[in-house]
């Protein structure tokens, strides 16, 4: 229903009087519709002409009249439109049809000319002939490896990095009609890094180092020596500024030009590239200044799992479980140092150490149990019946209960404690070692089965069904035996700190000065060094609360500061000797479990290796706990920034009143349990002897429960119970 003299058209050419020359029922030369006057009018100049003209425009003008006709003509064009869509759909399928036999022909056709390879495309560099391709329109880079193990293994590589969500370009395999192997790789359109490098900003080059570092831990883990590239171009550099890791066959078990690598190296699941990889001459320049603690943080929040399940080969996924392990220990140790407030270069020297000693064999050789009086291969003299392996099933019973309960009690926040998940995790190789030597140990497969059921529960956030910790985890009686070229483990520990610049008389010369006081001159020097390794400051005694000591012993300490003063580099040697013998600690309290007598017999832990923490007792002099205090009360006083207290049983040197502690294996500076080796000699009394069955420790700002009056000679057991705070079950 249209309006000529009120519509668009009138506007548009004026109101010119014009009486229609046409007569009812005429056609317009232009349209094939008839052309009805509604009444007899004067038309605005054209507005006829150009009505007629548009007549057959749907939607031009004017507003449908709902009628028969109108409601027929729409469905006819519902049909059409059905239609026509119907028919484009079928095009675009035989479209798609059509490139899909043209992609598989061209695929096919370069499988074929695989039997010359030589011959297609270009040449590029590297040392293993890759070539860049043309293929359906599309470029690829071919390669054939230095071996078909050896491309295997890299495009692994590329998985695994994949599934880390590290950029990696798409792949897909050729097996060429000889039957050799080659990997056919999407071009990534871009600048090879040190190209790109050399044209960037500071800024630039800053950013990049910032993302190149993001994915180095992954790096590491997989063993990728030669990431940057000797020309820095096995990373390309996107128009985005992404970068790309285009040539991983230095990861896993090979090396770059495809020879395999020793069993140090991979197989025996050690990450050492977190020490190496970022300061190697061809990495330095790109990624120089990322610390080992940086790549072992960055590396323990990744979903290992995911990247051992994407890679094929069993030989491979066994190394990396191992890697993992192992660097589950450094970043608890880690975690556990920075809690305890040390400075991060000094907790790196630690954790290197450890890891050092371990590759030694050092944790092998710590007795499965140390009981006082009986310490097992920790001494020269050592008896036989600390040396079994017995049963572990205790221990894996109780990571087991400590990971389900930390689940159990976070499962609305999650907030797990991560530090007790990860001391479960870590013994999965263990495990997995046990099943294999023995397919039916019913209870390694239980413990491995609750294992999966943790991780799930953590990954996905639900509740774990009814678990049984208590099955036992069942293996023969063996014998440790000491590694031949050591006596102890404190002969290991001497010539381990000969070989790497450390010091061990200035260990026992510690030992025998904090035998008779403990601010004596070695023993005040000891008290700086832990100072100085939390970097507090002992030169205006300002440390938050420490104790610097009056009268003889304030001048004694003075005297040992004055020395320090004068000498920093002897203060930067016993530095690096006191990091040394405390990853040794480290070690055996990880590894050893600290027996004593219980409260009412039998035997309990001294040490926890799933909270890291070792329970021990101080008796102090008249007037320093305050005065009013009640058992069970904390004790709050400052103490010496490195003391003696009791592993076993209760030993009075100067006080009659006491305190119990719970000491972060950070905080442990020395065991006695470790004396009088190797050699004997001027300063072979170490730590009192077997009575004060001492342990030094850094405990100011910890938590100290007082004791009053406790009795020589009872189990320091006795008290622990002091150490639950008032209200926890």
């Amino acid at each position: 229903l249209i309006d000529l003299t009120a519509g668009n058209l009138f506007r548009k050419y004026g109101a010119v009087p014009l009486r229609a020359a046409r007569e009812a029922g005429a056609f317009h030369p232009n349209c094939t519709h008839r052309l009805e006057y509604l009444s007899p009018t004067e038309y605005p100049k054209g507005a006829w002409d150009e009505f007629a003209d548009r007549v057959g425009e749907p939607g031009a003008f004017g507003d449908p009249l709902k009628t028969n006709a109108g409601a027929e003509s729409a469905a006819a064009a519902k049909r059409r439109a059905q239609q026509a869509a119907k028919a484009a759909e079928e095009r675009a399928r035989k479209e798609a049809e059509e490139a899909e036999r043209r992609e598989r022909e061209a695929w096919e056709a370069l499988r074929l000319a695989l039997e010359h390879p030589d011959t297609l495309g270009t040449r590029l560099g590297g040392s293993t002939g890759a070539r860049l391709i043309e293929v359906n329109g599309k470029r690829y880079v071919l390669k054939g490896g230095a071996s078909e193990a050896h491309l295997v293994s890299e495009q692994a590589a590329d998985e695994a990095y994949r599934a880390a969500g590290i950029r990696v370009p798409s792949q897909r395999t050729l097996i060429a009609p000889s039957g050799r192997r080659y990997k056919v790789a999407e071009l990534i359109e871009g600048q090879a890094l040190g190209k790109w490098w050399a044209k960037a900003s500071k800024a630039e080059q800053d950013a990049m180092r910032g993302k190149l570092i993001a994915g180095l831990d992954v790096d590491a883990m997989l063993g990728n020596w030669d990431v940057i590239g000797m020309a820095a171009d096995n990373i390309l550099v996107d128009k985005d500024g992404n970068p790309w890791r285009i040539d991983n066959g230095g990861s896993l078990a090979f090396r770059a030009q495809g020879a395999r690598k020793a069993d140090a190296d991979w197989k025996d699941g050690w990450p050492n590239e977190f020490f190496t990889i970022a300061d190697s001459p061809n990495n330095a320049p790109y990624v120089g200044g990322a610390t080992p603690l940086r790549l072992i943080r960055q590396a323990a929040k990744r979903d290992w799992q995911a990247i051992i399940d994407a890679l094929p080969d069993q030989a491979d996924k066994d190394a990396l479980t191992k890697r993992v392990a192992e660097m589950r220990q450094l970043a608890a140790r880690d975690e556990d140092f920075t809690k305890g407030g040390y400075a991060e270069a000094f907790t790196e020297r630690v954790i290197r150490h450890s890891f050092d000693l371990s590759k030694e064999g050092f944790r092998e050789e710590v007795p499965k149990t140390v009981k006082h009086g009986d310490y097992g291969f920790c001494r020269t003299k050592q008896s036989t019946s600390g040396l079994v392996g017995g049963q572990p099933g205790e221990q894996f019973g109780n990571l087991a209960l400590a990971a389900i309960k930390t689940v159990a009690t976070h499962a609305k926040d999650h907030a797990y404690n991560q530090a007790t998940l990860d001391a479960f995790y870590a013994k999965e190789p263990e495990l997995q070692a046990i099943l294999k030597a023995d397919p039916g140990n019913a209870g390694a497969k239980h413990h491995l089965d609750v294992m999966a059921q943790v991780k799930d529960a953590v990954k996905n956030h639900t509740v774990l069904p009814q678990t049984d910790t208590s099955i036992k985890v069942h293996q023969p009686k063996q014998t440790q035996q000491p590694a031949s070229k050591y006596t102890s483990l404190t002969d290991h520990i001497a010539q381990y700190m000969a070989a790497h610049g450390g010091d061990y008389q200035f260990i026992k010369r510690w030992g025998a000065d904090q035998a008779g006081d403990s601010w004596n001159d070695y023993a005040c020097r000891v008290k700086i060094v832990e100072l100085e390794s939390r970097g507090l400051d002992w030169k205006k005694k300002t440390a938050p609360g420490v104790f610097f000591g009056v009268n003889s012993q304030a001048r004694r300490f003075d005297s040992a500061a004055d020395f320090y003063t004068n000498n920093p580099a002897q203060l930067a040697r016993d530095l690096e000797s006191f990091a040394q013998y405390k990853s040794a600690i480290q070690l055996l309290l990880e590894n050893a479990d600290l027996a004593i007598e219980g409260k009412n017999g039998g035997e309990v832990l001294a040490n926890d290796k799933t909270t890291r923490t070792l329970r021990l007792l101080r008796t102090e002099g008249p007037n320093v706990i305050p005065s009013g205090t009640k058992t069970g009360d904390d004790a709050a006083y400052s103490i010496g920034s490195n003391e003696s207290f009791t592993l076993a049983k209760v030993f009075k040197f100067k006080g009659k009143d006491g305190v119990i502690v719970e000491v972060p294996f950070s905080r442990v500076n020395g065991l006695y349990c470790l004396e009088r080796t190797p050699g004997g000699g001027r300063y072979d009394n170490f730590f009192a002897g077997e009575g004060e069955n001492e342990v030094n420790a850094a405990t100011d700002g910890l938590r100290r429960v007082f004791i009053k009056n406790p009795g020589v000679g009872k189990s320091n057991a006795t008290w622990y119970h002091l150490l639950q705070k008032k209200g926890t079950p």
